[in-house]
């Protein structure tokens, strides 16, 4: 499960390439989940409310970001509200990026109807969902085997859905799915399970006309350096007391960054 908890970018697909104005003021909107938000352990313990010291991908990419994202979200809770894997209770707790009541997806309504302008919409989102179907099995793989399907298939209508919803309020730019990298490449179960949701967020993206980033391989690379280990190859936030949090340090959020990049 921890190795699981691991890759968070879903497939970044662009139709086309990223254009300097991407990183314009008003030219960039990030949704998803902790890993776009840049969920620091660290930060959390000492002050929860330092918005600026949590980092993601979207903030290497641009100063001019609007980071919608939210920990512990998922492909559901972004387009209804809770259950969730802990957005509601972070929020509760902690202003995110971006101020706004509701749901992530309707604030991105809004925010393209705004500025229909927007040059760049990236996303990642999924393995939230994969959490909350661990927690319900509590390590029955009988209800895994049966949950893991209906999760993907969940994962994908709730896609088209949020997609659909960015389209029709007049997103005409640069769409883009992140994919998600894994702690352990050594993981079979892991790679497997996180494979198959990348799968769902790339084919659904390029439907709409996106592009896929690839943050399965963007750390692949270093990891494979560290014999499969990203905490090793130090793409991990590293905690006080040893070992690593699921979330991307510095060199891993510049190597996510480059993901999108590379899709220009």
């Amino acid at each position: 499960m921890k190795s699981l908890l691991v890759v968070l970018l879903p497939l970044a697909l662009l139709a086309g390439t990223i254009p300097a104005s991407a990183n314009d003021e008003a030219g960039y909107l990030a949704i998803g989940d902790s890993v776009a938000f840049g969920f620091n352990p660290l930060v959390f313990h000492s002050d929860p409310t330092d918005t600026d010291a949590y980092i993601g991908y979207p903030e290497v990419l641009s100063k001019h970001v609007v980071n919608a994202s939210c920990s512990g979200e998922t492909s559901g809770s972004l387009i209804a509200g809770p259950p969730d894997n802990g957005c509601a209770g972070f929020r509760s707790v902690a202003p995110l990026h971006v101020r706004y009541t509701g749901t992530q997806l309707a604030f991105a309504v809004a925010y393209i109807r705004a500025h229909p302008n927007t040059q760049l919409v990236t996303i990642d989102i999924g393995a939230n969902d994969l959490f909350v179907l661990l927690r319900t099995c509590a390590g029955s793989s009988s209800c895994f085997a049966a949950g893991f399907p209906v999760m993907l298939s969940r994962l994908a209508s709730n896609l088209v859905t949020t997609y659909q919803s960015l389209r029709a309020a007049g997103f005409r730019g640069h769409l883009v799915g992140l994919t998600y990298y894994v702690t352990d490449y050594n993981d079979q179960n892991t790679v497997a399970a996180i494979g198959a949701i990348n799968q769902v967020v790339g084919a659904v993206t390029t439907a709409f006309g996106g592009r896929v980033a690839d943050g399965f391989k963007a750390f692949q690379g270093e990891a494979m350096e560290a014999g499969g280990d990203s905490c090793k190859a130090g793409l991990l936030i590293r905690l006080p007391t040893g070992g690593c949090d699921i979330h991307p340090s510095r060199l891993g959020r510049q190597l996510l960054a480059r993901a999108v990049e590379a899709v220009n």
